[in-house]
């Protein structure tokens, strides 16, 4: 499935805890939902994750090794 939560004020607050229960989650487009701080480590959980679009955010930190563990990951657009 694809999860898309453009124009979602809550998606700051939401995506660390909300992440970790999404594992057959294989699209994750957060573009532009003005989400702030670093990746959440949970996101290494995902293990049917293809894509990850996470630009036009306030992103802080490091990517996180975690997401090396995503081995069906083929495409990731951070900036």
């Amino acid at each position: 499935g694809k999860s898309g939560l453009h124009d979602n004020d809550d998606a700051k607050q939401l995506l660390p805890r909300v992440i970790s229960n999404l594992l057959s989650l294989e699209q994750l487009d957060l573009s532009g939902c003005a989400v702030k701080g670093p990746i959440p480590t949970e996101i290494g959980l995902l293990s049917q994750l293809l894509s990850i679009r996470l630009s036009e955010n306030s992103l802080t930190g490091t990517i996180p090794t975690e997401i090396g563990l995503l081995s069906q990951l083929s495409s990731i657009i951070l900036g």
